[in-house]
């Protein structure tokens, strides 16, 4: 939407650039006539859900982000205006950087919503930064659902507990890397990457059960 091309976005794209990364990574490079026709649906699809009791986002809630993104008067968080404006000002991630590509990244609404905000380590290798660690816990704030995280040993060990399937205060995180399955299958594994944690899992296919906050996974 934002005209960036990314890793996980080269079947969008199709780039001759990219088209090799891309088919091996499993992805199937659109053309010109696809990609006019799906753009349009992308466009109308919601960045957020939210109701009383509960927020649906990708990667990562934030109060200024979704105020932003509300403010858009035609729904397009893609126009070079606004995304001027945007990086002129700065949104509270708990983050502080002084790290030009890391605060531009915290300044756009849609980026913070979809990829998390970011900071750098000691060794300055950019890493994701635990918002929900931030988001309030208090009774009567709407609990919060989330992905992009993957709670398996290779993607989130050390940011969650070790109770897989615990909440964080109010936040729920259920994502469980289900789509390294193809990629390691690709790679020839015969492992069952349901359950095996030797090679970073297990990766599942999850979904939360609400108001009864019961996660269920492919395996049960």
């Amino acid at each position: 939407l934002a005209g960036r091309v990314e890793a996980y976005n080269q079947w969008f794209h199709g780039s001759p650039a990219t088209a090799g990364r891309a088919a091996a990574d499993g992805q199937r490079v659109i053309g010109d006539t696809e990609r006019a026709a799906v753009l349009p649906w992308l466009r109308s699809l919601p960045l957020v859900l939210e109701r009383g009791d509960l927020r649906v986002v990708h990667a990562a809630w934030n109060d200024a982000a979704v105020a932003r993104l509300r403010a858009d008067d035609d729904g397009s968080a893609a126009r070079s205006a606004r995304v001027a404006a945007w990086n002129a000002a700065s949104l509270d991630t708990g983050v502080v950087a002084d790290d030009a590509a890391v605060n531009r990244h915290h300044a756009d609404p849609l980026a913070l919503l979809a990829d998390g905000p970011r900071l750098r380590d000691v060794t300055g290798t950019t890493v994701r930064g635990a918002w929900w660690r931030r988001y309030p816990d208090a009774e009567g704030t709407p609990w919060c659902m989330f992905g992009h995280y993957a709670r398996t040993k290779a993607g989130g060990e050390g940011l969650f507990p070790a109770d897989p399937a615990a909440a964080v205060g109010r936040t729920w995180c259920i994502d469980w890397g289900v789509g390294r399955r193809a990629k390691m299958r690709r790679a020839g594994t015969n492992a069952d990457l349901r359950r095996d944690a030797t090679l970073g899992g297990p990766f599942r296919l999850a979904a939360l059960r609400w108001p009864e906050r019961e996660l269920v996974t492919d395996v049960g």
